[in-house]
């Protein structure tokens, strides 16, 4: 039957426990993206319908390369062969996901697969790091927003850093803050 919507009202559930609560206590009938370790028991339940579609969102991970040693092209390289960016979606995303290798999303107008051009690759990346004079263990700072795949991918990509001497301090910020400082002064190594 067609459904005819007279009034709906929307509301900003910014908390991934809270879009989780509101939804399983029937204060929303209907939730766009849910974080995706709260999709099994979604799936699970009879009363939900679950619809898992591609997106055009993506997680990069930004190198600030107006700093010293990121000015460095064979570092960037170094740090972008030291991401398996499959376990970063496993971990950050529960396994949803496609590995990309820019900015562009498969689906997308103009989509290139990329993901070949620098793929992971331990020892180059530890090769990388000696051509550029690195000597280990190199310290960055990783600043992360507040979302959950940001926050859970920074600690996956800081673990797989770790493997090549590179020490990702992960400092946490509101979105204020990130916006501010981190995005608008572009005070950050990682981000």
């Amino acid at each position: 039957k067609a459904i005819k919507i007279k009034r709906a009202t929307f509301r900003f559930i910014s908390d991934p426990a809270a879009q989780v609560a509101a939804l399983l206590a029937g204060d929303v009938d209907a939730f766009p993206r849910v974080t995706p370790r709260s999709v099994a028991q979604f799936k699970a339940n009879p009363k939900f319908q679950v619809v898992v579609s591609g997106s055009r969102a993506k997680t990069i991970l930004a190198i600030n390369n107006g700093k010293k040693p990121l000015d460095d092209v064979r570092v960037r390289r170094a740090i972008a062969a030291a991401i398996d960016r499959k376990a970063v979606i496993e971990g950050a995303g529960d396994g949803y996901g496609a590995p990309i290798g820019s900015h562009y999303v498969p689906g997308a107008f103009g989509y290139v697969d990329t993901t070949g051009v620098n793929p992971f690759d331990i020892e180059k990346s530890k090769r990388l790091l000696a051509e550029a004079g690195i000597k280990t263990p190199l310290e960055l700072t990783m600043t992360l927003p507040p979302t959950p795949y940001a926050r859970q991918g920074g600690e996956v990509i800081a673990a797989q850093l770790a493997k090549v001497g590179i020490i990702a301090k992960i400092q946490n910020v509101e979105w204020a803050q990130w916006l501010s400082g981190t995005y608008g002064s572009k005070n950050y190594d990682l981000t």
